[in-house]
């Protein structure tokens, strides 16, 4: 009865747990892999911790792509500088004065045209100037997050709207990281208690130590996905359908931020993501080796007793 009991209770979890999900879920088809904790093969012991710390960013910069004609270079400077000056005192209005606005160069190239030449007995397209194109990079640092949504309404008043990305930064990545290695730590010092409870002396096993730190950044973290609705077929026989057309709408793709997820990991700090964090994740290994049994050859002595063959 109780292994009756516990398998239901596994596939009432399960169960609940994909009534939960989301449309993104029917865009993913392969399984999370399985880490195993400890790994034993050929006379090696390998033990492994892995632990994963969710971070919110200290510091974040948005960058803007500008574009901007102009009939000559400096009517394309200028134009570009009262739309930039804009964005910034937009900015200020909102008492956003720790906002801080720099701009990157990046090309000033001449635009061309096609003319037609006719002539007696030919006809002629030759390329004319026809202006000049600036673009820029503007980048806003801001450290809250919810200011992002100001400062794109800002630049949109400013007739800036191609958000290019958001880089997020931690101000003390160290500190974040020595809190993550403490507690795998010690998630290691209670899997070679284990080991040595079940009759494995550890301490006298050569050992191979290795670990490994990678940060995530959540732009890195976005993934795509279409809606799966459709229309329903009973529209072909409403009366405002003409002549039976039926006119399908294209589903528009739509990104989410999917986080890594912990199920995978032994140590998890902050593991509730309501927002993109920067991810920190470490992995520490401890291979111990087994000594090779090294055979034992007896002799039998003319008196009858056994002897280790190179004993005196």
């Amino acid at each position: 009865m109780k292994y009756i009991l516990s398998f239901f209770l596994i596939c009432t979890i399960t169960t609940l747990f994909s009534q939960s999900s989301g449309n993104s879920r029917y865009h993913q088809t392969e399984p999370e892999e399985h880490q195993p904790q400890a790994v034993i093969h050929d006379g090696q012991i390998t033990l492994t911790v892995s632990g994963l710390l969710n971070a919110k960013a200290d510091t974040f910069v948005a960058f803007f792509s500008v574009t901007q004609l102009g009939v000559t270079a400096t009517s394309a400077d200028s134009l570009m500088t009262l739309r930039i000056n804009r964005l910034q005192a937009a900015l200020r209005r909102r008492h956003r004065d720790t906002l801080v606005v720099h701009t990157d160069m990046i090309s000033l190239v001449p635009k061309y045209d096609i003319r037609i030449f006719k002539r007696v007995f030919s006809k002629t397209y030759n390329e004319v100037p026809d202006g000049f194109e600036l673009q820029k990079n503007v980048t806003v640092t801001y450290h809250t997050a919810a200011d992002l949504n100001m400062i794109v309404t800002a630049a949109a008043q400013a007739e800036i709207y191609d958000l290019v990305k958001v880089d997020y930064f931690l101000d003390n990545v160290k500190k974040h990281y020595d809190q993550l290695r403490t507690q795998c730590q010690e998630a290691m010092k209670v899997r070679i208690k284990y080991l040595e409870s079940v009759g494995i002396r550890v301490d006298t096993l050569r050992r191979v130590f290795d670990d490994d730190f990678v940060t995530v950044l959540p732009q890195t973290r976005y993934g795509s996905y279409s809606s799966l609705s459709r229309p329903s077929l009973s529209a072909m026989n409403k009366d405002d359908v003409e002549g039976g057309k039926f006119h399908s709408v294209e589903a528009s793709p739509s990104k989410y931020y999917e986080a890594v997820p912990y199920t995978r990991y032994d140590v998890v700090i902050n593991p509730v993501v309501a927002e993109p964090a920067v991810q920190l994740t470490y992995q520490m290994s401890v291979q111990y080796t087994v000594p090779e049994a090294k055979p034992k050859l007896m002799l039998i002595t003319p008196a009858g007793h056994l002897q280790k063959i190179g004993e005196m």
